[in-house]
């Protein structure tokens, strides 16, 4: 049994969240931001959750640093 992370929510807890909401835009920014390969927060691959989410399209993956502007619908 791994031991817990408290500061992860972990994959299937975030596929829940995220359908909890599912017109909430998701911002997906851990990918590949920080060299850590025995941390599970930071190498979940983004793909895992296309066939699991409502509205996959929501969906934005954003590199390092990469700015994102949010704005209201209208």
């Amino acid at each position: 049994m791994k031991p817990a992370n408290l500061m992860y929510i972990g994959f299937d807890n975030a596929v829940k969240l995220a359908n909890t909401y599912p017109e909430a835009n998701l911002l997906l920014s851990h990918w590949g931001t920080v060299d850590a390969p025995n941390m599970e927060a930071f190498n979940a691959n983004p793909a895992d959750l296309f066939d699991k989410i409502v509205n996959p399209d929501r969906m934005k993956e954003l590199a390092a640093e990469e700015r994102y502007i949010l704005s209201k619908d209208k």
